[in-house]
């Protein structure tokens, strides 16, 4: 398993001049070199960033000392290590061919405040990719299938996504292939034991989700659009 340990200074030098490659609700995601990219848990810290005429400057970093110290201490008092599920997840890199886990954890004063990333440099996203694009149906059957295959992969290997969409999912347009992402946060976890049902029924819905998305079919409109037809609701003459 991949460390970098960071000082505060290198942390903030990272945050004011490295190149930025994507953002989530949690996590900035910055370009550390070619091959490696650095998922900083910013939402973690967001009171530490400079506030200049009531924005929120995320360019500058202030001292974060102070704050990974109470989270230190209140993670000891929970017995709670936050980066324990992401650990398991990067163990099983070795079981898992067609999907990139997650690579290393990144420390600053010993806390965990992000993880490494491979660099999918040859890739976009995929919900931008089929919005932009007009995709033809037998490519569309490859992307579904690739897609099913990284997942049934995942699931053989107890790794349990419950926020798969397909902003969390990258595709290489020359070749159709698909590379999962977002490992990193509460929605994705490692079930030895073997996953409820209804982990198992969310993951299904999903890959329903991305299938309707793939094809383009709005099931909420189609669902409406019935209802419309019928006379007895009394919304149509």
């Amino acid at each position: 398993m991949k460390r970098v340990d960071l000082t505060v200074e290198q942390l903030r030098n990272i945050v004011a001049k490295n190149e930025v490659v994507g953002r989530g609700s949690f996590g900035i995601i910055y370009k550390l070199n070619d091959d490696t990219l650095f998922k900083f848990e910013y939402k973690d810290y967001f009171d530490d960033f400079e506030v200049k005429d009531g924005r929120v400057n995320l360019k500058k970093l202030l001292d974060i000392s102070e704050t990974i110290e109470n989270r230190k201490k209140i993670n000891r008092e929970l017995n709670f290590k936050p980066s324990a599920e992401v650990e398991k997840i990067i163990k099983l890199q070795d079981k898992v061919h067609l999907t990139k886990l997650t690579q290393g954890l990144v420390y600053v004063n010993n806390h965990c405040v992000g993880y490494l990333l491979y660099y999918h440099k040859n890739m976009v996203n995929l919900f931008e990719y089929i919005k932009d694009n007009k995709i033809n149906d037998k490519d569309k059957k490859q992307i579904l299938e690739n897609i099913k295959n990284a997942i049934q992969e995942l699931c053989d290997n107890n790794i349990y996504m419950t926020d798969l969409t397909t902003h969390n999912i990258l595709i290489n347009p020359a070749n159709n292939e698909i590379q999962l992402i977002d490992f990193e946060d509460s929605w994705t976890s490692v079930r030895e034991e073997g996953a409820p049902e209804y982990i198992k029924n969310t993951v299904k819905r999903e890959i329903k989700d991305i299938h309707n998305y793939i094809y383009d079919i709005d099931e909420d409109k189609e669902f409406f659009n019935n209802i419309l037809k019928r006379k007895d609701v009394g919304l149509t003459k």
